[in-house]
């Protein structure tokens, strides 16, 4: 509630209404613009991969500056969902949005998330799914880089990553070898509601 009082100007798109504060100078109002485009693009597209009927309502919470988010929500740098609204925190800005597409996914998705903890049990999964869905701009794709990560001895058991030790690892090894994976099991069997 708190944060809808502090940002309080609502754009509303389908399926998503964004947060942010009242006056917003023209380029901030240039950037919300790029923002909504960015968000409806992926949530339409998504969608249409996910195969469900119903998808929850996604709030996203736009931040003027890193130091604001993170005094206001956590996490100064890092683009974070919250599955219980389902909301994504994040901070205005110029351009393109990388983590955008992931965040929206485990929001889309927070019905699966285990609401007693606030994520799901397994992250590996969560990740996975975010990761095989929104795979980030690299020159390697998830498969490659997961190859790579067997064959230098980096990891030897998928086991680790799909277990509570899934953060004992890199992002890079943890993210990589989730999304890998998950994308392995839609290619091979669609996505099931």
């Amino acid at each position: 509630i708190g944060l809808k009082y502090n940002l309080s100007k609502n754009y509303i798109g389908k399926g998503f209404v964004v947060h942010a504060k009242n006056n917003l100078s023209l380029q901030q109002q240039k950037q919300m613009k790029a923002l909504i485009s960015q968000t409806e693009f992926h949530l339409e597209e998504l969608k249409k991969r996910l195969l469900e009927d119903i998808y929850p309502e996604v709030h996203i919470f736009v931040y003027n500056n890193h130091n604001e988010k993170k005094l206001w929500f956590g996490g100064f740098y890092t683009d974070i969902t919250e599955v219980h609204t389902p909301s994504v925190h994040l901070v205005l800005k110029d351009g393109f949005y990388p983590t955008l597409r992931h965040e929206l996914v485990h929001a889309l998705t927070a019905d699966i998330a285990f609401h007693g903890l606030g994520f799901h049990p397994n992250m590996a999964f969560t990740e996975g799914l975010a990761e095989a869905l929104a795979p980030s701009e690299r020159l390697l794709s998830l498969d490659v880089r997961s190859a790579m990560i067997f064959s230098q001895k980096r990891l030897v058991d998928m086991q680790e990553i799909f277990s509570p030790f899934f953060w004992l690892r890199s992002n890079t090894v943890s993210y990589s070898l989730s999304g890998s994976f998950v994308k392995y099991l839609i290619d091979q069997y669609g996505i099931v509601s």
